[in-house]
């Protein structure tokens, strides 16, 4: 997780990062080719970096759920090769981008607060609004790959114990003939 600090004023933006950030870097080669974005202030030009940051992590997102798909269909095709540890580190995966959505969805909640004054135009209003709205989708969607991985679990756990229940089964089998009576 990356912090991105930021001060507004009506005019300024000034940011503080420790690596390049894409959405600011689109931001400054917009603003430097001429293109002026509709909402020309520093409330505005918040929005438009912080809507490309929360865009940002869109990639993140469809990279786990292909991974969450590859491993369910691992442990439909063979449960034994699916390693405990594996299904674990993607719970760890979804937890922190689902803490990741969170706490941009507290940062905006909070810049709507504060900002409902600054941002004069319904467009702003609304772009925040929307990015309040897809991040709350996110959270929904990231609770169901939690749900989905739950579920995976439980299939690995039934299907060791499926396991474990025809070898006991072998060796009762096999005590039974071998074994004196």
């Amino acid at each position: 997780t990356r912090w991105v600090r930021l001060l507004c004023t009506a005019n300024i933006l000034l940011t503080i990062e420790d690596g390049a950030v894409p959405a600011i870097d689109t931001a400054v080669a917009e603003l430097c080719a001429g293109q002026r974005p509709p909402e020309a202030t520093g409330p505005g030009l918040l929005l438009d970096v912080l809507e490309g940051a929360a865009r940002g992590s869109a990639p993140a997102y469809l990279s786990l759920r292909r991974g969450l798909d590859a491993l369910a269909e691992a442990l439909e095709a063979r449960p034994v090769d699916v390693q405990p540890e594996s299904l674990l580190a993607m719970k760890r995966q979804i937890s922190q981008m689902a803490m990741l959505f969170e706490e941009q969805g507290h940062c905006f909640a909070e810049l709507q607060r504060r900002l409902a004054i600054g941002l004069q135009s319904e467009r702003g209003r609304e772009q925040l609004r929307g990015l309040i709205t897809d991040l709350e989708r996110g959270l929904r969607l990231l609770a169901r790959m939690e749900d989905r991985v739950r579920d995976l679990r439980q299939h690995h756990l039934h299907s060791q114990q499926e396991a474990t229940s025809r070898r006991l089964n072998v060796l009762a089998v096999l005590s039974a003939i071998y074994l004196p009576a």
